[in-house]
């Protein structure tokens, strides 16, 4: 099983609309496509958003190492 893998049980990253692009050893790639949905009432971008990105890439570079 990858990475990638693994993480599609991640419901609420997937739902998000957060993809992995690469994993390796140490590091991933991961990308959001911001919609009106990940924003704020100010219009900007919710902070809870970014960090859910952030935490999948995080978690995707690390766990690497259990699920290459």
């Amino acid at each position: 099983m990858t990475a990638q893998e693994f993480f599609k049980n991640d419901l609420f990253a997937e739902n998000a609309g957060v993809v992995l692009l690469e994993v390796r050893k140490g590091y991933s790639k991961a990308k959001l496509e911001i919609k009106p949905e990940h924003l704020n009432a100010g219009a900007r971008t919710q902070g809870g958003a970014i960090f859910t990105l952030a935490d999948l890439a995080l978690a995707a570079g690390c766990a690497f190492l259990f699920y290459s």
